[in-house]
């Protein structure tokens, strides 16, 4: 059995296929779900909104169905079944985008037209608070973190959008040109007043110059002076690294470690700290359990001194510019004020250091008991 329909029954005639230029015509990918623009209409972004959707609707040449220029057809029956139904299509598309608080209240309207009509009426009856916000801005934006682009982007959307809410005048006798360049020497100023301070140099530049550059020109000349910041910045980390590696690997390999690489003192025996943290040797600090139970009338400093004094001895002490024997000399000399400092009752000393020189003209500093 054949499935295919005889030509009789449905004739296809060049009447009844709309051409492509009609306002008649939808295109297979063309359905009541679409959405036309990226922004819903909430009220606020009624000018963005509507500039949008005449682009839209003007690229699916179904533009003359909200402008009043094509209106509904009476005498053929089939060209009013095509009217109303490219009629339904252009209303799906408003109301998808239109934000769903506001859509309850349009979507008993019959046609795009009057919809088109009356979001005319609610949102644009006055557009002086609009332009006052919109001037506002434009006086008191500065860069702050934003990059050059984000912030002539910013600036630039606030341009246009007053330039459609205020529109120029009309005119054929060259003056337009004059009124133009002045409002782009206007922009200029406006863009470099929010520039941040970093960019002072470069901006003292652009307005010693005797004809002031396009405001394009002028965001050009800054983008390409963030770019080449931007490169100085990133080479800073490769160079600090390859400084600070030497040194840190050099610093590993002098203090002897285990487990991954963490490193061990050898005064007491631990894991995991450097000496100049070793609280055994140094004292622990007065947060410390240990401090209370150690010290019993200020002898946590003495038992630092001690600590410090034993571990030198036990070890064998290299002084640049001093020979083994003179630093026995040294070590001796200090013996008796270890032996003073840990008699005495009083302890409390605040480092601060006496001088003397003894019989071979050494310098000798030793802790003042206060």
């Amino acid at each position: 059995m054949s499935n295919t329909i005889p030509q009789e029954v449905f004739p296809l005639t060049s009447s009844s296929i709309p051409d492509v230029s009609s306002p008649y015509f939808l295109h297979s990918a063309d359905h009541p779900g679409s959405i036309l623009v990226s922004i819903l209409l909430n009220g606020d972004n009624y000018p963005t909104w509507k500039r949008a959707m005449k682009i839209a609707l003007n690229a699916k040449n179904k533009l003359s169905f909200v402008n009043g220029s094509l209106s509904k057809p009476t005498s053929s029956t089939s060209e009013i079944q095509l009217w109303e139904r490219c009629s339904d299509m252009v209303l799906s598309w408003i109301l998808n985008s239109i934000d769903k608080s506001i859509v309850n209240s349009l979507i008993y309207h019959d046609c795009p037209r009057d919809v088109w009509l009356d979001l005319e009426d609610r949102f644009s009856q006055s557009n002086n608070p609009r332009i006052f916000k919109l001037k506002r801005d434009v006086a008191t934006i500065i860069q702050g973190s934003m990059t050059i682009p984000v912030y002539f982007t910013t600036l630039k959307g606030y341009w246009d959008e007053l330039a459609m809410l205020t529109p120029a005048p009309k005119c054929t006798c060259g003056v337009l040109k004059e009124l133009t360049h002045m409002q782009d020497i206007e922009r200029v100023f406006q863009f470099l007043m929010g520039l941040h301070d970093s960019y002072a140099p470069i901006r003292s530049q652009i307005l010693a110059m005797d004809s002031l550059p396009p405001v394009t020109k002028v965001y050009s000349i800054l983008h390409q002076e963030e770019k080449q910041r931007l490169l100085h910045i990133s080479s800073i980390p490769t160079e600090f690294a390859a400084m600070v590696a030497p040194r840190f690997l050099a610093h590993r390999s002098d203090n002897k470690g285990r487990g991954r690489g963490r490193p061990k003192y050898d005064y007491c025996d631990r894991d995991g700290h450097w000496k100049s943290n070793c609280y055994k040797l140094h004292g622990y600090p007065k947060n410390k359990p240990q401090y209370r139970e150690a010290t019993n009338g200020h002898a946590g400093s003495s038992m630092a001194v001690n600590n410090a004094i034993s571990s030198s001895t036990s070890s064998e002490i290299n002084v640049p510019g001093l020979t083994s024997d003179q630093c026995s000399r040294l070590l001796d000399l200090l013996s008796p004020v270890n032996n003073l400092v840990l008699n005495t009752n009083s302890t409390n000393f605040a480092g601060n250091l006496a001088s003397f020189s003894n019989h071979n003209g050494l310098l000798i500093q030793v802790p003042q008991i206060i």
